[in-house]
C-alpha cells in the first residue's frame, strides 16, 4: 500500500469514534489484540491485508456514518456500556456469554465467566511508574515533556479503570453468592431470595446498564451482608463490648495483650464463620479479663496506703503536703465510688506530686538525705527478725516482704525518696501483725502428746493458721491436717 493510500484510509479511519473502530475490526475479524489506544487501534486495522479496498474496507453494506445517521445519540451510559462490553469480549481467553441460551445455561456461563475475571486482577504497576516519569520530568522543569507524559498515563488508566470495575464486580457476585450459601444453609436466609438477588446482580453484570450493573451489586452485596449479621447473631456485638472494656482496663494500667490478642483471633474466626470458636475464644477474653480487673484493683486499694505513706514521710521533714493529699483523698473517693480511671488519675498524680517535692526538698540538703538512709536503715534492721518471727505462725507476710526488700534495694543505691517511703510503708502493715498474732496465740493448742522435731520439748502448739510451732525453739512446720491438703 502506497502511503497515499495509507493516508486517506488512516483519515476516514480518524474520523471514527474507539468504539466504532472495535466494532469494524470485529465484523472483519482483524485481530487488535493489545491495542488500548485510538492510535494503535487504527496501526492494527492498517497492517490488515485488505486495507487498501478502500470502498469495502469502511462500507460492509453501507457506510458507517450513513448506517448510523438514522439512530438516536448514544448516552453516555450506551455508550460506557458499549464499551465494557468490548472490553470482556478483548480478553481473550474468558468465556463467551450467549444471550441466547437458557436462564440456567447462561447463569452457569456467566459463572465461568466470573471463575475467569477473578484470575485476571487488573495491575496500576504501569501506570505507577508512569507517573513517576511524570513526578521526576515535573521536578527538573521539564514542563513540556510532563504535560505529554500526563496525557499518556491519564489514557492508560483510563483503559485499566473498565477492567479494575469489572474484576472487582465479579468478585462482589462471587463472595456474596458463598455468604448468601452459608445463610441458606443455616437456615437465616431462605433459598429464593438468594437466588433472585444473584440472578439479578449476575445478570445486570453482562446485560445491564452500568447504572443497573450497580444497583443489583450492590443490593446483592448488602443482602449478603444482612445475612452474614443474622448468621452471627449477637457474637458481633459481645466483641465490641469487651473490646471497649479491654481499652478501659487498659487505660488504668491493666495487662489486656493476651485478652486483646483472643479478642483477634475471635474477629478472625467469625469472619470465617467459624462461630463455636469463636464463641470459645471470646469467653476465654471475658474470664481473662474479669481476673486481670480484678488484680488490677487490688493493685490499685494496696497503692492508696503506699502513697499516703509517702505523703507522712514528706510531712515529716517539713513538706507542705497539701496538694498531694487532696488527690489522695480524691482517689479514696473515686475507687469506692467505683470511678477507676478518675481513681488511677488522682493516685498517680498525688504519688508524683509528693515525689517532686520530696526531690527539691532533698536535692538541696544533703543531711537531710543521709538522715533519711539512716532512717530506713533502722526500721529494715528491727522489721526482719519481727517478720521472720511472724512467718512462722503461717501469717501471710508477703506484702510487707515487697516493701521491706524494695526498701533495702533503694538504701542500697542510696534513694533517700523511696527508701524512707517503702520503710515507712513496710513498718505501717507490720504494726497490724502485733494484734493480729496475740490473737492467733490466744487461740492456739498445745499439743501435749507431741515433741518438737528439734529440741525433743513438749512445747507444740497448733495454730489457726494451721502450723505447728515449738515454743521453745520456734521450729515450725504444717499440721498433719494442712499437709494432707
Amino acid at each position: 500500500m502506497d502511503s497515499k493510500t495509507r493516508n486517506e484510509i488512516e483519515k476516514k479511519l480518524s474520523d471514527l469514534t474507539v468504539i466504532e473502530l472495535r466494532k469494524l475490526a470485529r465484523e472483519r475479524s482483524i485481530d487488535i489484540s493489545g491495542a488500548i489506544r485510538k492510535k494503535e487501534l487504527i496501526d492494527k486495522i492498517l497492517i490488515w491485508d485488505k486495507a487498501p479496498k478502500i470502498g469495502t474496507f469502511l462500507m460492509p453494506e453501507k457506510d458507517i456514518s450513513e448506517a448510523e445517521a438514522p439512530e438516536e445519540l448514544k448516552t453516555e451510559e450506551e455508550v460506557a456500556l458499549e464499551s465494557e462490553r468490548l472490553e470482556r469480549e478483548e480478553l481473550t481467553e474468558g468465556p463467551k456469554i450467549s444471550v441466547k441460551t437458557k436462564e440456567e445455561e447462561k447463569l452457569a456461563e456467566i459463572r465461568k465467566y466470573i471463575r475467569f475475571m477473578e484470575g485476571n486482577r487488573p495491575s496500576f504497576f504501569g501506570i505507577d511508574g508512569l507517573l513517576e516519569g511524570v513526578m521526576t520530568k515535573y521536578a527538573a522543569g521539564e514542563y513540556y515533556g510532563a504535560i505529554q507524559a500526563i496525557k499518556t498515563v491519564r489514557e492508560r488508566a483510563s483503559d485499566f479503570y473498565s477492567h479494575f470495575r469489572i474484576f472487582t464486580n465479579a468478585l462482589g457476585i462471587d463472595a456474596s453468592e458463598r455468604l448468601l450459601e452459608e445463610a441458606v444453609r443455616r437456615g437465616t436466609l431462605s433459598q429464593e431470595r438468594a437466588k433472585k438477588l444473584v440472578k439479578t446482580a449476575m445478570f445486570g453484570f453482562v446485560e445491564g446498564s452500568p447504572k443497573k450493573r450497580e444497583e443489583t451489586l450492590e443490593q446483592l452485596e448488602n443482602g449478603a451482608l444482612e445475612a452474614f449479621d443474622k448468621i452471627i447473631g449477637n457474637l458481633d456485638k459481645d466483641l465490641k463490648i469487651y473490646h471497649q472494656r479491654a481499652n478501659e482496663l487498659k487505660e488504668i494500667g491493666a495487662d489486656v495483650v493476651e485478652a486483646i490478642r483472643l479478642l483477634t483471633e475471635a474477629e478472625k474466626l467469625k469472619t470465617t464463620l467459624k462461630l463455636q470458636e469463636a464463641k470459645e475464644q471470646l469467653n476465654s477474653a471475658e474470664n481473662l479479663l474479669k481476673q486481670v480487673e480484678k488484680v488490677r484493683l487490688e493493685e490499685i486499694r494496696y497503692a492508696i496506703p503506699r502513697v499516703r505513706s509517702a505523703i507522712e514521710e514528706a510531712k515529716s521533714i517539713g513538706i507542705d503536703i497539701t496538694e498531694p493529699e487532696k488527690e489522695l483523698k480524691k482517689a479514696s473517693y473515686y475507687i469506692e465510688r467505683g470511678e477507676i480511671k478518675l481513681c488511677v488519675e488522682s493516685l498517680t498524680k498525688s504519688e508524683s506530686v509528693v515525689d517532686q517535692m520530696q526531690h527539691a526538698r532533698l536535692s538541696t540538703d544533703p543531711a537531710l538525705r543521709t538522715s533519711q538512709l539512716e532512717k530506713a536503715r533502722k526500721i529494715t534492721q528491727q522489721l526482719s527478725p519481727f517478720l521472720t518471727d511472724v512467718g512462722s505462725y503461717g501469717i501471710d507476710i508477703s506484702e510487707v516482704m515487697h516493701y521491706l526488700r524494695n526498701a533495702q534495694i533503694a538504701i542500697t543505691h542510696g534513694d533517700s525518696i523511696n527508701a524512707p517511703k517503702f520503710a515507712r510503708r513496710a513498718d505501717d502493715l507490720a504494726k497490724s501483725f502485733v494484734k493480729e498474732l496475740e490473737k492467733l496465740k490466744k487461740r492456739s493448742i498445745h499439743l501435749e502428746d507431741e515433741r518438737c522435731e528439734r529440741c525433743g520439748q513438749e512445747m507444740l502448739y497448733k495454730f489457726d493458721t494451721g502450723i505447728k510451732r515449738c515454743a521453745n525453739c520456734g521450729f515450725n512446720k504444717a499440721s498433719d491436717a494442712k499437709e494432707q491438703q
